[in-house]
């Protein structure tokens, strides 16, 4: 009697290991992709970050080359109210002050017209509210951040990113 009723644990045992666990959990369909099940990426795999559920997005600024300065850092895109509060940080290269800065239309180094003006990066930052989505932003890319070297020098970029919404 006890060796049919070890049988029978054991065999119980092989069934939810084989992979009927959605008896454990009847609400998991096993056909469903392993991310929405967990709520995460599958393992080996980046999450996307959707605008819509994370409202904030940073983006690597990077020297242009051929520019004569090494102007690395970030710009942080945060959603508030419907509204995007663009954040520039630059390491202060020496000699510049006052730089302008735009949201332009295509991708670095070559971008085309102005999408969205920036307020001018002061002693390394800068700080701008657009009235506009991260969503509409999507929805225009490419665009990427251009920084110029002065008012004076608007054809010379020392920083740009892509972003990648």
């Amino acid at each position: 009697m006890s060796v049919l009723v070890l049988g029978l644990i054991v065999i119980a045992g092989i069934f939810f290991l084989s992979g009927n666990n959605n008896l454990i959990n009847p609400d998991l369909d096993m056909n469903q992709n392993p991310t929405d099940a967990v709520g995460g990426a599958p393992p080996n795999q980046v999450s996307p970050t959707p605008t819509d559920q994370l409202g904030t997005q940073i983006i690597p600024l990077r020297s242009v080359s051929g520019s004569g300065v090494s102007q690395n850092g970030t710009a942080i895109l945060t959603e508030e109210d419907g509204r995007v509060r663009v954040v520039l940080t630059l390491n202060q290269a020496e000699g510049l002050a006052n730089q302008p800065a735009h949201i332009h239309v295509g991708s670095c180094p070559g971008v085309g017209q102005i999408a969205y003006p920036l307020n001018n990066v002061v002693d390394g930052q800068s700080e701008t509210i657009l009235n506009t989505t991260l969503a509409r932003l999507q929805e225009q890319l490419p665009l990427a951040i251009n920084v110029h070297k002065s008012e004076s020098e608007l054809d010379v970029y020392t920083s740009c990113g892509e972003l990648s919404l």
